[in-house]
């Protein structure tokens, strides 16, 4: 299988892990939570809408229970003067009426003094005319006949003009008063029905406006209730998106580990058959093709140089500096040594230094590549993941990556360089 195919092959995979890991039911829950919570917030707009349309209308019933309550007191101002009209009036009329008690006892005491004048001329035999007079049913008719009666002197004439006078002035006077009297006791009950309409429509109005209140009061409670639940809501949704993120997480690092064991047989097992083919090839290859895989064999000795060894867990280097059958096929010329190691073994830096790189790299795989304060650098390639970053500074024995099989690689192992000037060279050769 090519490295093309078995990426596109964990890709599927992840992809399938990602879909299906969190199940059916999980994604169901969760369009529910969305759509329950889609729903509160349009009952939380309505409501909140209706609580707006509640407070214009209270609004305006607090300006019209104002103008009512203005027109009250203007209305009780009114009433008030027309109290004081009244009681005006009422003394007035009870003056008036003294003032008709005290003619009336005037009139009385001149018709009696008429009536004696009217008996002395009966005495002095004026017969005819007093009979006239005393035949008269009332004092009106009276003193209509006695206007009539031409023998009655000056004297007598004006007594009865200024008692016809006062009786005329009197009753127009009492007519009068009574009748302001009526009219301002109809203005008052007037004013007083009016008073009771407007405090009628002002106690009407305060009784919506209470009502107002308490529907307020509710919304707004059941405003607070749906916020809690809409809250509520969005907490569940988060654990549900967290669990399924777990969950596809898991799916995800699953799947990915069964692809690397799968990748990792298949290249153990073609690394087998291509080194057992191999195998064979070279026995039957002539002399100078053997020649160059005998330099691709260990050293007489280590060198004497200042680098560390890079894998402290482990020396069991199985494939050295030089010309060697290549894993993949053919031959090759291998730059630098192979340390086998467990998958995830610690990688130790040689020497201090920067690190420049820190990333995949074709055929290396992961490579972190660490430039010395000496000028040599160090490659460390097929790693399973780095412990350092571009740019950072290192001490030598420090842990900078994990032994793996990326790249080009039939087991986990760590493939070697040392680099002076640029250039390849032996690194059993630097190290101590």
């Amino acid at each position: 299988m090519s490295q093309k195919m078995l990426k596109k092959g964990i890709s599927l995979l992840l992809v399938s892990a990602f879909v299906l890991s969190p199940g059916v039911s999980a994604a169901n829950r969760l369009e529910e939570l969305n759509k329950k919570k889609e729903e509160t917030q349009t009952q939380i707009k309505e409501k909140h809408s209706n609580i707006e349309n509640l407070s214009s209308e209270k609004d305006q019933l607090y300006s019209e229970i104002g103008t009512l309550d203005v027109e009250i007191e203007k209305v009780a101002g009114e009433i008030q003067e027309s109290k004081k009209q009244i009681d005006s009036l009422k003394a007035s009329i009870e003056a008036a009426q003294k003032e008709i008690e005290e003619l009336k006892e005037s009139i009385a005491k001149r018709e009696e003094e008429f009536k004696k004048r009217l008996e002395t001329m009966y005495i002095n035999s004026k017969t005819g005319y007093a009979e006239a007079l005393f035949g008269t049913e009332n004092v009106d008719e009276f003193l209509s006949k006695a206007t009539m009666m031409s023998y009655i002197s000056n004297y007598d004439k004006d007594i009865l003009n200024d008692l016809k006078h006062d009786k005329i002035t009197l009753d127009v006077k009492e007519s009068e008063l009574q009748g302001e009297k009526t009219a301002a006791e109809i203005a008052q009950r007037n004013l007083e029905e009016k008073s009771g309409e407007l405090e009628r429509a002002a106690t009407q109005k305060q009784n919506k406006m209470d009502a107002l209140e308490g529907m307020l009061s509710t919304s707004q409670e059941e405003v607070d209730v749906l916020e809690e639940q809409a809250s509520r809501i969005d907490g569940e949704i988060e654990s549900e998106k967290k669990a399924i993120a777990e969950a596809k997480a898991k799916a995800a690092r699953e799947a990915y580990a069964r692809a690397q064991a799968k990748e990792k047989a298949e290249r153990e097992a073609r690394a087998e058959k291509e080194a057992k083919a191999a195998q064979e090839k070279s026995k039957t290859k002539e002399t100078k093709e053997q020649k160059p895989l005998a330099e691709n064999t260990p050293p007489a000795s280590m060198g004497s140089g200042s680098l560390g060894w890079p894998v402290p867990s482990s020396h069991n280097l199985t494939s050295y500096y030089g010309y060697r059958v290549y894993p993949f096929g053919g031959y090759d010329f291998h730059m630098g040594v192979d340390i086998a190691a467990l998958s995830g073994a610690a990688i130790a830096a040689s020497a201090d230094g920067i690190i420049t790189y820190a990333a995949p790299m074709g055929t290396y795989g992961n490579l972190v590549k660490l430039r010395h304060f000496d000028g040599k650098e160090t490659y460390y390639a097929h790693c399973s993941g780095f412990n350092v970053s571009l740019g950072q500074k290192v001490s030598k024995g420090q842990t900078i990556a994990f032994i793996g099989s990326t790249g080009n690689s039939t087991g986990p192992h760590l493939h070697y360089e040392v680099r002076v000037g640029g250039s390849h060279t032996n690194p059993l050769n630097y190290i101590n």
